[in-house]
């Protein structure tokens, strides 16, 4: 029979553990950030235009209908005026010379004590990005922005399913 490192047992531990406190903490009803009143309707808000944009081949239009599309295909109505009751979704496109990064973020009002006051204030409570070049190729840039909105999809919708009563 063949002796098994500790190594091993240790690093299997550490992830039954890790699994285990993530299973709890989806369990307890822990808030992601992602939870709204109005799951069905989103604030979309598109920034970092640039003269470089048309360098690339894109526009804010381009991308908003992109975000817009990829959104409505989920079952979320867009809205392109922001109002933060239920937060908005934040898309920043940048493009420097052949490098271009994508910021996706979710912004909500949330409130925090601090020294025996409550305070409020906007921020960003989920967030993903992605940098790279493209090569004078815009679909490289479109590509990367529909996995980053694929991904905030994913845990908007499973932060907002109807849980059992």
């Amino acid at each position: 029979m063949k002796k098994v490192s500790p190594y091993f047992l240790t690093t299997v531990i550490i992830v039954l553990a890790v699994l285990f406190l993530v299973q709890n903490t989806y369990a307890r009803g822990w808030a992601t950030g992602l939870e709204t009143e109005e799951h069905k309707n989103m604030n979309v808000v598109i920034e970092g235009l640039s003269y470089a944009y048309q360098k690339a081949g894109l526009s804010k239009k381009m991308i908003r209908a992109k975000v817009e599309l990829q959104l409505r295909k989920n079952g979320i109505n867009p809205n392109p005026i922001p109002k933060y009751r239920d937060g908005l979704l934040y898309v920043n496109v940048n493009i420097a010379g052949v490098a271009y990064n994508v910021d996706v973020e979710f912004k909500r009002k949330v409130t925090y004590s601090s020294r025996n006051r409550s305070y409020e204030a906007i921020a960003s409570v989920w967030e993903t990005g992605g940098t790279g070049t493209y090569g004078q190729d815009s679909s490289i840039i479109l590509k990367n922005l529909s996995n980053l909105i694929d991904m905030f999809i994913n845990d908007y919708l499973k932060a907002n399913q109807k849980l059992p009563q």
